[in-house]
């Protein structure tokens, strides 16, 4: 994600039915926190990240 956040964040992993299947909080800006998304099965999901204010949704596609 290219947009700079500020502040610390939280970020929710969505499937394609609105259920969260990955979620952590209170995230420094300042690390890098990766998701091992192997164990999900193919589809589309959401990535919302969420700060002070603001709200970031990107789509991931596993295929």
């Amino acid at each position: 994600m290219s947009e700079d956040i500020s502040g610390n964040y939280n970020i929710k992993l969505i499937d394609n039915i609105g259920r969260v299947i990955y979620e952590q909080q209170n995230l420094s800006p300042f690390k890098t926190y990766p998701i091992n998304l192997s164990k999900f099965p193919k589809g589309l999901y959401f990535a919302l990240v969420k700060t002070e204010g603001v709200t970031l949704t990107k789509k991931i596609l596993l295929d």
